[in-house]
């Protein structure tokens, strides 16, 4: 039922391993690569320091002698093996072109192991007495970079998804090549899920591919990185068609501002300007084209690394950062006034009737933007202990507290916060 090979070779496992029952543990570790064998995509990927390095087709075990699966080592390796046939009473192949294992191998579990071929037609089938096949000039190329030990891991993965070093994610949708069940919706869903790209492909899309079962990577997206002043940021922009699209949500938060959908224009109104938007499944995206228009910011592309980085003003007290959320009108910068409170601890108060701002007894002149009332940076130190100072080259609103004390405790009353 096996991929046997040399008797002699088996022998001397079992040997080394009466001596040593720790053998695999007590050789050098080489946990910087691994290999994963896949059994319904029939692939062989090879990882170095996590990342992948290639993937080859591969050959598997058929029904009736399957490939085992699990975690493993390589614990043998050989060139020019020679093969004894199951029931062969003691017949040999030598290496040569008449031997089914090739001009390489590598063990990592008793009689099976990867290993060449001469039937280079069989690779990408389900064919083998449980070994797994490669293309003679894959696992010659393969072979000099696996070391003992590297771990090898053969699991049954009907569904795939990758994300390559470029961003270009995919899903393909594998054949049950033992019957152990057929792929759901949900269970594609959850797999997307996990990955993080959940929301990234309709329903329509995905059930397609599971009725056609092509048994192949199917592009679905191309992924960009975000940057935030160089602070990267959990999540992808989306590239669909000519477009690329940011989930303008998670945007706003990240730079403490709000935005507002007008689904009927289908618009994302901003604090000075409204942009174009879309929504897919449930998630409101905005061209990142409109992302200076919508929020004041600026952007530049990193083609090599395919990142975005905004760079957007941002307050600070005392060096530290307390919010993205600064506005820019005609040259002159606005931020929340409710935001600069809060960051020094003050309680303001709003009067709805006559739209007024107060901070103690001490009306403050605001511009309100999107219902949000808005101070001039240049008059914080006016109602505030605190000098601010503007970076150009930063672009970044810094604020401190002046060295000599100002109290302005006589003019707070029992008014209320204005925020929480």
């Amino acid at each position: 039922m096996r991929c046997l090979k040399l008797a002699v070779c088996i022998v001397v496992i079992v040997i080394l391993s009466a001596m040593n029952p720790v053998s695999i543990q007590g050789m050098d570790q080489n946990t910087s690569s691994k290999i994963i064998v896949n059994l319904p995509s029939r692939t062989l990927e090879y990882y170095e320091n996590n990342a992948l390095i290639k993937e080859y087709p591969v050959a598997i075990g058929k029904p009736s002698t399957p490939t085992p699966q699990g975690f493993f080592y390589i614990i043998d390796k050989e060139v020019n093996p020679w093969w004894y046939p199951p029931n062969s009473n003691g017949y040999v192949v030598s290496s040569g072109p008449h031997n089914p294992l090739g001009y390489r191998w590598m063990g990592f579990e008793a009689n099976y192991g990867i290993h060449g071929t001469n039937a280079p037609w069989s690779i990408g089938s389900v064919i083998s007495n449980g070994c797994i096949r490669m293309h003679e000039e894959d696992v010659e190329e393969l072979f000099p970079q696996v070391q003992y030990n590297t771990p090898v891991y053969i699991t049954y993965d009907q569904i795939k998804v990758r994300v390559d070093k470029i961003g270009k994610a995919s899903i393909g949708i594998y054949p049950d090549v033992y019957a152990y069940g057929k792929v759901t919706l949900e269970e594609v869903k959850h797999k997307l899920m996990t990955e993080k790209l959940g929301n990234l492909v309709e329903d329509d899309f995905l059930l397609q591919l599971i009725s056609k079962l092509e048994g192949e990577q199917v592009l679905f997206a191309q992924l960009y990185d975000l940057k935030i002043n160089n602070r990267e940021l959990p999540q992808y922009l989306v590239g669909w068609g000519n477009v690329i699209y940011v989930n303008v949500r998670n945007l706003s938060a990240n730079l403490d501002t709000n935005i507002e959908w007008d689904e009927q224009q289908q618009l994302v109104i901003g604090k000075q300007h409204s942009v174009p938007g879309m929504v897919k499944n449930n998630i409101l995206y905005v061209g990142v084209n409109y992302l200076p228009t919508l929020f004041g910011v600026r952007q530049s592309w990193d083609e090599y690394n395919n990142c975005l980085t905004i760079n957007a003003l941002e307050l600070l007290m005392a060096g530290q950062p307390v919010t993205h959320n600064v506005q820019q009108i005609n040259d002159i910068n606005y931020v929340s006034i409710g935001t600069v409170a809060k960051a020094l601890s003050r309680k303001l108060y709003w009067e709805e009737q006559s739209k007024t701002l107060w901070l103690g007894s001490r009306k403050i002149a605001v511009t309100m933007l999107a219902e949000e009332p808005y101070i001039e940076a240049s008059k914080i130190s006016d109602y505030f202990n605190v000098s601010v100072t503007w970076d150009v080259m930063q672009q970044t609103l810094n604020m401190n507290y002046f060295d000599w004390g100002i109290d302005y405790s006589m003019y707070l009353g029992e008014m209320g916060d204005f925020f929480d």
